[in-house]
């Protein structure tokens, strides 16, 4: 599903306030360096472009799980 960017911060922002401990991946084929950038300072602890396999997706949530 095409989302927009803003779309993605605010949901991003609202699962941090709701949750702080929350974990984020971004995953997009449709964003810029400056937009992952933005999320990234925001919270969101991965980005993930589009596409990616199953194994690499996996291998992304095994990471950040470990780093926390």
């Amino acid at each position: 599903m095409k989302q927009s960017f803003w779309l993605m911060m605010s949901r991003s922002s609202l699962m941090k306030a709701i949750n702080p401990k929350v974990k984020v991946i971004l995953a997009s084929g449709y964003i810029m360096s400056r937009q992952i950038a933005a999320v990234m300072a925001q919270g969101c602890r991965a980005f993930m472009s589009k596409p990616y396999r199953l194994e690499d997706l996996a291998e992304k949530i095994r990471e950040i799980i470990d780093k926390a």
